[in-house]
């Protein structure tokens, strides 16, 4: 590898105000692979803290306080995805010129604030009038009371991103997400015991915070003039950005809406919580890589073929990385989310277990739509979007029709497959090839496998261990020793396979280690 750019990350400075930041090309994929370490180690971070707090919510709030708060999350989503996706794509698209459009982007963006704190505000009046919905209708309208402020910060964060300064977005979301976590702790804890609102409101506090931080560390260039006419102009081109949010986020918490449907708060809230829980590793590698990887595409649009094999590389590391991590989360649901999570979680298990399969593919499949962005082709990825929700309704409809909550998250993971590696091969037409989307999967799948093999013998070793009816005592350090056996025989196993995918791997960790002063 060559050697890194000696200035640091937030050194790279624009060439003019509101600029994008002026970066040699052959230094751009060090940054963009130093942006992506920084956001890695600190989503981790966050992760491994929001995993025991996790732990800790599942013993103080019941299924009901979950499916309240996964009620409200569906309507908060799927209108801040519309909020928070419009501008930013747009304006990262034109960085080169982003001081011409900070003004009208700002005014936009509160504007589209206000639109998104309306309609929640009244989606939770109508939850307030039916039974049992008076919980759903607050947390609606504290969602809605910070989203003008939320969506002020929007055009300093994408000037951030623009000059490249990863490492700085990353601090700022470590620390808004620990605090956001202790103060839900706090409130779910005795003696307050908030139940739902304890998720909600230290979120919604804690990002209205972090929207004024932005704006006083980047500061748009903003005027008392509207510039109406930039409006359409950002519009235009981010209506189809917003529609394909928008789409994403329904393939999100569509199931947990048809689930909604025919069930009550109890099952809404074991589905949402186990679901939130096996998505971790995609909030860890693809959520974390998006803040990087589109910025960064977007200045090789004009080298398209170098641009979809830096797409395939990515999509080489991220399944060598997440497929494993996938497999070992649904073998080890069984014997470990009892004894971590408490009792009042059975049956989670096996809903854990056939999420895990979709989700392997899915960790690799989530980044197809920053090419379609990076490369401005809106129209396609409004047409993808759409199947895509057609698709996953259906999917999900026949699921719940079937089997119920479980007959759901098998129509998730079957979506995420299916329609996800379909994806993958429309991004990367006409300089990647269908023998490329098969070499991505092909050897972590295997080699996960073979890495199964011998873990799969806990069942026959222990029952009591695998059906999580042992304490955590027993079960922590027998999971520990069949982590390590996998981990060990799976590297094996890729390093013979596939040595290209074994060596980015770890030369990419090596990059990292380097990068973060660790080795």
């Amino acid at each position: 590898m060559t050697s890194l750019p000696t200035a640091p990350l937030d050194d790279a400075v624009p060439a003019a105000p509101g600029s994008a930041a002026v970066v040699p090309q052959a230094a751009l994929g060090h940054i963009a692979a130093s942006g992506f370490a920084w956001n890695v180690v600190v989503t981790i971070t966050n992760k491994v803290v929001g995993f025991a707090a996790a732990v800790v919510f599942a013993r103080l709030l019941l299924k009901d306080d979950f499916g309240q708060y996964y009620k409200s999350l569906i309507t908060l989503s799927l209108v801040s995805a519309i909020r928070d996706s419009v501008l930013s794509p747009v304006l990262l698209g034109r960085q080169k010129h982003l001081d011409r459009w900070e003004n009208a982007g700002f005014w936009c963006s509160v504007a589209l604030g206000v639109v998104a704190a309306v309609v929640m505000a009244g989606v939770g009046l109508r939850f307030y009038f039916t039974p049992g919905g008076q919980t759903v209708a607050k947390l609606l309208w504290i969602a809605a009371a910070g989203s003008p402020f939320i969506a002020a910060g929007m055009v300093s964060t994408a000037k951030l991103q623009a000059q490249l300064r990863f490492r700085l977005v990353a601090q700022m979301g470590a620390v808004t997400t620990l605090v956001a976590t202790v103060a839900s702790l706090i409130m779910a804890a005795p003696p307050f015991r908030c139940g739902a609102y304890s998720l909600m409101v230290p979120a919604i506090a804690v990002a209205v915070i972090r929207s004024c931080a932005v704006l006083v560390i980047s500061p748009p260039a903003v005027q008392w003039k509207l510039e109406w006419s930039k409006w359409l102009s950002l519009g235009a081109a981010g209506a189809m950005i917003a529609y394909s949010a928008f789409g994403w986020q329904f393939v999100g918490t569509g199931d947990n809406f048809v689930i909604s449907l025919r069930f009550g708060d109890t099952e809404v809230g074991l589905y949402g919580y186990v679901f939130n829980q096996s998505i971790q590793i995609i909030t860890v590698l693809a959520a974390s890589l998006g803040s990087v990887l589109l910025p960064t595409l977007a200045r090789l649009n004009e080298e398209p073929a170098r641009q979809i094999d830096a797409y395939l590389r990515v999509c080489r590391v991220l399944a060598t990385v997440g497929v494993p991590f996938c497999v070992m989360q649904g073998i080890f649901a069984r014997p470990m989310f009892q004894p971590v999570f408490g009792h009042q979680w059975g049956g989670a298990e096996s809903i854990m277990e056939i999420l895990s399969v979709g989700m392997a593919f899915a960790v690799v499949n989530s980044c197809a739509a920053y090419v379609l962005q990076a490369r401005q082709q809106l129209r396609v990825l409004a047409l993808w979007t759409t199947a895509c929700i057609g698709v996953f309704f259906a999917f999900v409809v026949i699921g719940v029709w079937i089997g119920g909550v479980l007959g759901v998250a098998s129509a998730v993971s079957a979506f995420h497959i299916i329609m996800g590696s379909f994806g993958m091969w429309i991004v990367m037409r006409p300089y990647g090839t269908v023998r490329d989307l098969i070499g991505v999967f092909s050897a972590p799948i295997l080699a996960s496998i073979a890495a199964a093999l011998p873990v799969l013998t806990l069942p026959l070793l222990s029952t009591t261990i695998y059906h999580g009816q042992s304490s955590l005592l027993v079960t922590v350090p027998v999971i520990c020793v069949y982590a390590i056996v996998f981990v060990v025989v799976y590297t094996a196993v890729l390093g013979r396979l596939s040595p290209e995918m074994y060596k980015e791997l770890v030369g990419r960790l090596g990059f990292v280690g380097r990068r973060l002063g660790l080795v």
